[in-house]
């Protein structure tokens, strides 16, 4: 029934206005309209997103796939998706925590504990970065 009004709107159309790609475009275009809740569409969207094949490591030509050029080809498929990528799959400059694990081991390797071996710095590190010191206080 929506397709053989979508005929006769388009024949009427035809008969009226001159014919032009963006005419066809518009009227075929046009005549779609958006189908369920914004929840039932999201959740289409990541269905059908799961559903689509993994980006492979390597291309045919044996260079590294970019992920930042998939979804830029493929934004119109999953706009939402894309949204969300834009403002939450960034990575942070720089790292605070990252920055105060290499300055407990720089303060935990000093003049008097250079002839420490590599495993014993990475052990004193994690108690160092790991253990409350309110838990030692006498």
């Amino acid at each position: 029934m929506g397709n053989s009004t979508a005929t006769i709107h388009f024949s009427l159309s035809l008969r009226t206005k001159q014919i032009s790609p963006w005419t066809i475009s518009g009227n075929i275009v046009g005549t779609q309209q958006v189908k369920g809740t914004p929840l039932s569409r999201a959740i289409k969207e990541v269905d059908s997103y799961l559903e689509d094949d993994i980006l492979p490591m390597f291309n045919d030509n044996g260079k590294i796939n970019c992920p930042l050029q998939w979804w830029r080809l493929n934004r119109h498929i999953y706009p939402n998706l894309a949204i969300l990528l834009r403002k939450h799959g960034n990575i942070m400059a720089t790292s605070v925590p990252c920055k105060r694990i290499f300055s407990k081991t720089g303060l935990t390797i000093n003049n008097r504990r250079t002839q420490l071996k590599t495993n014993e710095v990475a052990q004193l590190t994690y108690l160092n970065v790991n253990l409350d010191p309110k838990r030692f206080k006498i």
